[in-house]
């Protein structure tokens, strides 16, 4: 609880955009001086409109007669809560909340003269979270204060007297639930899906199915008119309104999925009206979709009811309510008030296709599809295919653009109500070859497997390969800049631009070092017993001081690497915070050969960093292949604000030296918690002599793996044979653009295996222990 407190004092709330209004015009507003919760409609028998407001404090009923000027013509005062769901049933409206004091049950029948009402408490949840009442007269309470699974209640027998009938089972906490023609849909939020129960046997509900959501927390549900597709909410920040195709409940797919363009905005609820989702989006207001086409969801109108700067990202509406017979939608804002809004619902224009390559006809999957105004771009799917829509209709430019092919802009009319179809051919981007020579500077002769990657600055794209026996590397670029990085395990990383226009032949040439700034996987073996924590090599990112320090790459290091333990991911900042399991995580680097050494010292950076109290250690070893000693033992709660350099660790002093030598960094967490948050983070690795100079030395002979296939080229499948591999190995298959295709582990050190059947024309590379094979197929 202490840090996720001090997390909360973390939070500043931001700005966001001002997307325009549009089908929407404001008729009336009535402000309030409390926070508002759920909203729900009525109309008495003349016809009169009424709004029934939740608040902090009770339940406002308001008067819509004249719509421009919203009167409160009651308020009915119940157990206080941030939470209060309200629904009608006949002339009675019926109200829960987390706050207890049972069902608040109201009787309109004498609106707008007087209302009564009555709590009703003779029932197993005193509270809920939410209610639904179906065309048959049953109540259902979501997050009753019993099991938390929806509970159901017959109010044919006396609407006064809700009579329980019983709970769904198995348990699940439901948040909201949505029930027609004997079906029940429950959003179980904190388990992070929906499930789908059979009613029609009142004594015995059945489990018909059970669906993930988009962000593992199903908020709300609301079924289509026709019954076949499912909206939901994930209330989270950024989160979509997903649809499900549920026609079939033992096979749900999720068709579509939709959220506001403005960043971390939090989508609430979810209502269908006439193939229109209404929806309630916190600090963006109301946003209607067109659901008329439910595989492609399109904005039609959007009433921005909180134009202000949010406190938190829960501020804003609540509720919205579509369903009066004039076709006003009312919102619910916690702190604008209750809102009358006039929508005109317009139709969205569709635009749909496929996107595939000019020469093969194979589909273009993630290609990005641009819509000249304020549409939202969007991307082709595994299959080509791609939808958009926009709600004004007219003549627009569409670009198709994908990396490696190049871009189309298109013409196209669209309108209201109707569907355009537009299938895009793309055409390949021409490619230039890099062909690079890795060699040692000292001897000239060539480096073989030399892990090579070559990174676009203005492409975003990385292609990862290995040196041949001849120390030579192909590999097909687009026409760009690049960042060539070159490594081999015994030399010095080397780092160079190259501005590739046309085919280009380069030599790049390494001296000779055991020094790794980790920039490049130069074949650390990980080993030992956590789960989290373990070690990994990782890019340093800025995390807020108060549960990590600032670091700053080191001036002298060639990239912004270095190996740690645990990692920062970008989604939040509680879940960057990772902490050691109990147990060991521990690096070792490859083998080195220190026999003709003269004063080898071991150096490196490290930063030890534990919170509150100190509960893990960094140690490092150094093995001769015989004997395995520690030299040096890191365990201080102090924490230094800078990079610390290891002292000079002079090898001979510890362990005589051999070819087969390696450095072994091992980090221990002996109590994991909260109190006893550890981090370690390594860097800038190197053996030097006295003289301050890297030590210059030869390889570890390793036997070197005989591998060849045939045919090359090849039509259908190509064979590979190989002999001499060191155990443990794998085999991987690379493509042209850097991607490894296919990996399989070999557990044999010689063998034959028949590779290529699914791959596509092209080239490949098959990395298979010590070697790296170029193959090509037609």
């Amino acid at each position: 609880m202490r840090l996720i407190t001090l997390l909360c004092l973390l939070f500043v709330g931001s700005i966001q955009a001002q997307i325009p209004n549009h089908n929407i015009t404001p008729v009336g507003n009535l402000p309030y001086s409390i926070i508002l919760n759920d909203i729900w409609g009525y109309v008495d028998s003349s016809g009169t409109e009424y709004a029934l407001v939740g608040d902090l404090d009770g339940l406002s009923i308001v008067s819509l007669a004249d719509p421009a000027n919203p009167v409160e013509i009651s308020y009915i005062n119940a157990n206080s809560s941030i939470w209060r769901d309200v629904k009608t049933y006949g002339s009675r409206a019926y109200a829960v909340t987390e706050g207890g004091g049972g069902i608040l049950i109201v009787d309109l029948s004498d609106l707008p003269n007087s209302v009564s009402h009555h709590f009703h408490t003779n029932f197993p949840a005193y509270s809920a979270h939410n209610l639904w009442i179906d065309e048959q007269g049953y109540l259902y309470l979501a997050g009753d204060s019993g099991s938390g699974s929806p509970a159901y209640y017959d109010l044919n027998p006396d609407p006064d007297t809700p009579t329980y009938m019983g709970h769904v089972f198995p348990f699940y906490y439901s948040h909201d639930v949505y029930v027609r023609n004997d079906t029940l849909w429950s959003a179980n939020v904190y388990d992070g899906f929906f499930t789908v129960f059979d009613m029609s046997n009142k004594s015995s509900p059945q489990l018909l199915a059970t669906q993930r959501t988009s962000r593992d927390f199903a908020h709300n549900v609301w079924l289509s008119e026709d019954g076949q597709t499912l909206f939901t909410t994930d209330e989270k920040a950024g989160a979509w309104i997903d649809a499900y195709d549920v026609s079939d409940l033992s096979d749900i797919k999720r068709i579509d999925r939709w959220r506001t363009p403005n960043p971390g905005v939090v989508p609430h609820n979810v209502h269908v009206h006439n193939n229109y989702l209404v929806v309630s989006y916190y600090t963006d207001g109301l946003i209607i979709l067109d659901a008329s086409r439910p595989n492609n969801l399109v904005e039609v109108a959007r009433y921005d009811t909180y134009p202000l700067v949010p406190n938190s990202e829960l501020d804003g509406a609540w509720g919205a309510y579509p369903f009066l017979p004039s076709g006003h939608i009312l919102v619910s804002d916690r702190q604008t008030g209750l809102h009358v809004l006039n929508p005109n619902y317009v139709r969205a224009c569709w635009l749909e296709g496929i996107v595939t390559d000019s020469i093969t006809g194979a589909p273009l999957h993630n290609t990005s599809v641009s819509i000249t105004g304020n549409v939202p771009s969007t991307n082709s799917d595994i299959t080509g295919a791609y939808k958009t829509g926009t709600v004004v209709p007219g003549t627009y430019q569409v670009t198709f653009s994908k990396l490696g092919y190049i871009s189309k802009t298109i013409t196209t009319t669209l309108q209201n109500g109707q569907l355009t179809l537009e299938n895009v051919e793309l055409a390949l981007t021409p490619r230039v070859t890099l062909n690079l020579k890795v060699e040692d500077k000292k001897s000239g002769h060539p480096i073989p497997n030399s892990i090579v990657e070559v990174r676009g600055l203005n492409v975003d794209t990385i292609y990862t390969g290995f040196t041949d026996a001849n120390g030579d590397f192909q590999q097909a670029l687009l026409q760009s800049d690049y960042e060539l990085w070159v490594g081999h395990w015994g030399h010095q990383t080397q780092r160079d631009s190259l501005s590739i226009h046309s085919n280009t032949s380069t030599t790049i040439q390494l001296n000779k070092g055991y020094k790794d700034e980790f920039e490049l996987d130069l074949g650390w073996a990980l080993s030992g017993s956590v789960t989290n924590g373990n070690w990994t090599r990782q890019e340093l990112y800025s995390v807020p001081g108060l549960f990590f320090p600032l670091l700053n790459v080191d001036s002298d290091d060639l990239g912004n690497k270095c190996i740690t333990t645990g990692h920062y991911p970008s989604d939040t900042l509680l879940s960057s915070i990772v902490w050691m399991d109990s147990g060991t995580t521990i690096f070792n680097s490859p083998l080195m050969d220190l026999s003709t050494a003269t004063d080898p010292y071991l150096n490196f950076q490290y930063y030890f960093y534990s919170l509150f109290q100190s509960a893990g250690t960094l140690e490092v070893y150094v093995s001769n292949g015989i004997d395995t000693v520690q030299v040096m033992n890191h365990s201080s709660n102090i924490n230094p604000a800078t990079w610390t350099a290891s002292p000079d660790i002079y090898l001979k002093n510890h362990v005589s030296l051999t070819n087969t030598m390696e450095v072994i960094f091992k980090a221990y967490n002996s109590t994991p918690s909260t109190n006893s948050l550890v981090r370690i983070w390594v860097d800038d690795f190197m053996v030097v002599d006295s003289a301050g100079n890297h030590i210059a030395i030869q390889q570890v002979e390793i036997p070197q793996t005989i591998a060849s296939t045939v045919p090359n080229p090849f039509q259908e499948n190509v064979v590979l044979t190989y002999d001499q591999v060191k155990l443990p190995a794998a085999l991987e298959v690379i493509n042209s653009l850097g991607q490894i295709i296919e990996q399989q582990t070999i557990e044999q050190p010689k063998g034959r295996l028949v590779l290529g059947q699914a791959w596509e024309t092209g080239i490949y590379f098959i990395r298979i222990g010590d070697q790296t094979l170029k193959v090509v197929k037609h």
